[in-house]
Formats: structure tokens, sequence, C-alpha cells
């Protein structure tokens, strides 16, 4: 899948934001959460996937209050999660795709409550 880019959001632990197009593949999910990306996907959201690093909790990375924030919000229920997430979109087949206009702002009001400028990194 080289040189396949989607629009996607990325939460790092520090608390910075990034809406950007990202390369498609595991390989660059590995390289933004630091280690075996995990899907984790939303009750009611079934157009959405968030990844993150499978052994944060054991190898105890710093929380992630963004994807947290996230995650308490469409699923309901309390739950902190760790190191760096990335969100993107899923497509009818269950394939990663780009996240709409419309999930982005949603998402953005949700865990900043306001705007987010999308990076020009194409």
């Amino acid at each position: 899948m080289e040189g396949f880019f989607m629009r996607a959001i990325i939460m790092r632990t520090n608390g910075t934001i990034e809406v950007t197009q990202i390369e498609k593949g595991t390989a660059t999910l590995d390289q933004i959460v630091e280690g075996s990306a995990e899907g984790v996907t939303f009750t009611g959201h079934t157009d959405m996937v968030m990844f993150l690093n499978e052994m944060g909790k054991y190898e105890e990375l710093p929380i992630n209050s963004r994807a947290s924030l996230l995650f308490m919000e469409y699923e309901d229920t309390f739950g902190l999660l760790e190191g760096n997430a990335v969100l993107c979109g899923l497509d009818e087949n269950g394939d990663t795709c780009d996240l709409s206009r419309e999930q982005i702002e949603e998402v953005i009001h949700i865990i900043l409550g306001g705007t987010c400028e999308e990076s020009s990194d194409d």
C-alpha cells in the first residue's frame, strides 16, 4: 500500500493534536504509536478506528488525555488510554481510510471544544 495516504488525527501524549495525511499501513501506525498498533472502535461509530500501542498499559506509557477524553465521550465509560493515538476513518469493508471533514470537526469539538487547522504536509 505504499504511496497511498489518508487523512487522520494524531493525538500525542504531550497534548498536541495534528490533523494530517499519513501513509496507509501498519508500519506508519506502529511508528506513530511507538510499538505494535492495536485498533479500538467505538460503539455506534463504526466509521472510525483509533490505534494505540497494544502494550501501552504494560509498558506504563504516559496517559493520553485527549484520546481518553474521546474514548469516554463515545463509550460513555471511564477509561485512561496510554501512548500516542491515531484516529482514522473506516470504510464499509473495515479498511482504514480518510476521516471526513465532519468527523474531524466532531472529534476536535469533543477534545478541544473548538476548531483545528489541518496540516499542509500532504
